[in-house]
């Protein structure tokens, strides 16, 4: 048989040493850049799940993002923007009338007019109530 210069190539039990040598050199080198391609596959898809990642959490944060034609310039409808200040108005609402609750008792106004502890005791203004809403501890 013969290769593309049209020299015979020898049988595997006509090699000399010098051969085989260049035979399993070659093969080393060609395994080397196999692996070295491997490898270099296997970071580009770890890349490219890193950020997939990193997208799809994006995704789920950012506002305007638009699910269905993933667009992210996408603005609230005005039913849903309306929806919203409905549901914003009725939290400040109910914030409030826990506020009127939670106030200074007129009686002892170092207590608060609502909160009394395991004993019946008023408990020192401003109560835990207070503090949670004005974001204290």
């Amino acid at each position: 048989m013969t290769g593309p210069s049209s020299t015979p190539r020898p049988r595997v039990d006509q090699l000399t040493g010098d051969q085989l040598d260049a035979l399993y050199a070659e093969l080393d080198r060609c395994d080397r850049i196999r692996k070295a391609a491997l490898d270099g596959r296997n970071a580009a898809v770890q890349r490219a799940d890193q950020a997939e990642a990193e997208l799809t959490a994006l995704k789920a944060i950012t506002t305007g993002y638009c699910p269905r034609c993933g667009r992210g310039d996408c603005s609230p409808t005005a039913d849903q923007w309306l929806e919203q200040r409905q549901r914003a108005d009725r939290a400040e609402a109910a914030i409030a009338r826990v506020r009127a609750l939670h106030t200074r008792w007129d009686a002892d106004p170092a207590s608060c007019a609502h909160c009394v502890d395991s004993y019946g005791t008023p408990v020192r203004y401003p109560c835990p109530t207070i503090r949670a809403l004005d974001g204290a501890t």
